[in-house]
């Protein structure tokens, strides 16, 4: 299960199988080292801040094991990109938009994952 709250700037969590939460987003727009490296910090506190808000009985009990931020791209209207390649699948889907939109990937109307269409 995802939870995605599509507010700006959005956030997503997600439960892993070990019974640990990735949580996400919170994005800002920089393209500059010295302005983003900073906010790592910051942005670890106010996302653990989110999930508290949304799940008040986490507080206090849950923590950061990792964290990092990175330099992402999203397409214009935020989708993943369908290209079309004969003999080839592709789903980009980029930061964590794209990990949200690839689950109706094999959904997509022409597509058949065991090679029919």
């Amino acid at each position: 299960m995802i939870i995605w709250e599509t507010a700006r700037p959005y956030l997503y969590a997600r439960k892993t199988p070990d019974n640990r939460i990735i949580i996400g987003g919170l994005d800002e727009s920089t393209g500059y080292l010295e302005k983003r490296d900073p906010m790592l910090l910051n942005k670890r506190d106010k996302l653990i801040k989110q999930l508290v808000n949304l799940f008040p009985e986490l507080e206090n009990r849950i923590w950061a094991d990792y964290y990092w931020g990175a330099f992402c791209c999203e397409t214009h209207d935020g989708l993943p990109m369908y290209p079309d390649h004969p003999y080839c699948y592709f789903l980009l889907g980029y930061g964590g938009n794209g990990t949200l939109q690839s689950q109706p990937f094999p959904n997509h109307q022409g597509f058949d994952y065991k090679g029919r269409t």
